[in-house]
Order: structure tokens, then sequence, then C-alpha cells
């Protein structure tokens, strides 16, 4: 992946944010709704099978969340350590892209969940979801924390500048 400018990657990465989160809150919107209004009955009509789901899926959501972010959090001092800002940038969008690609399959696992047994507990668990995602939101003041940026690159960052106003500055 590669950007002309530090603005086209904050672009492409937020299309890829609003993507994760857009798809499946349409999903789970439907299906609270219909379990409100429509008094939607749960797919699966075991007692038991149900009570497993409620309990297993939300602590295996929690853990690969966990497992994730722990990943994702360990990653970014190698990620600043890089020379140019262009490939802080690049290294810098795949790692938000892996935590974005699994937030989206717990959420997909969430409203599947949802859908199958209809347990308030998947709703909770949708809305602790979208605040993870709240607070992991593409962001250019989130970036220059992430990637502990000089003051040049955060300048560039923040006033939407060129690749090139860095590189001048720094040489």
């Amino acid at each position: 992946m590669t950007f002309n400018k530090p603005e086209n990657f904050h672009n492409k990465l937020s299309f890829v944010f609003h993507g994760v989160l857009a798809a499946p809150l349409a999903w789970f919107v439907y299906l609270f709704l219909e379990i409100k209004h429509r008094q939607l009955k749960p797919l699966i009509h075991d007692e038991l099978v149900i009570r497993i789901i409620t309990i297993v899926v939300p602590v295996i959501a929690a853990v690969v969340l966990y497992l994730a972010y722990r990943y994702y959090k360990s990653q970014l001092a190698p990620i600043s350590k890089l020379h140019s800002l262009h490939d802080k940038l690049v290294a810098y969008y795949k790692l938000n892209l892996r935590l974005y690609i699994v937030t989206g399959i717990v959420s997909l696992l969430l409203v599947l969940s949802l859908y199958l047994t209809t347990a308030a507990v998947f709703t909770l668990g949708y809305v602790f979801l979208l605040f993870f995602m709240s607070l992991n939101r593409p962001d250019q003041r989130k970036y220059v924390r992430d990637l502990r940026l000089s003051k040049q690159e955060a300048e560039v960052i923040l006033k939407k500048g060129e690749f090139s106003d860095v590189e001048e500055v720094m040489q």
C-alpha cells in the first residue's frame, strides 16, 4: 500500500474503518428492531445450547479483542522507529487493517449470536464493541500519539501537508 500524501492515508484508513463499522451495524440494528418490535424468536430452541452460546461467545469475543489490541499496541514501537513518515504510515495502515479485520470478525460473531439466540448479552457486547471501536477510530491526533511522531512529522499530519515537507526539514 502506498500513499501519495498523508491525507490519502487518512482517507483510506477511514474508509476501511467505517466499512467495518457499518456492515455489521446495519444487521445489528435490523435484528435489534425485529427482536424488540416483532418479538423475533431465537433460531436455536435448546435452552442449554443457548446458555452455552451466551457464555462462550462473549468470552471468546473479549479474549480475541484483548489479544488483538495487545498485539496492536506491541507493534507501535517498532513502527515509530522507521525512518520515513511514509514508511511509518504504510506500516501503521497495515497494523490498523489487522485490528479492524479482527474487530469486524468479532462484530459479525456477536451479530450472528444475537440472531441465533436473541439474548440481550449480545446487544450489550455489541455496544461495548462500538465503544472500543470509537476509541480506535482514525484521527490525525491519534496517529501522532501512537507513532510518537517528531514535531515536523506531526505538523505534516495535522496540517495535511506533503511527505516532501518532512524530507526537506530533515535534510
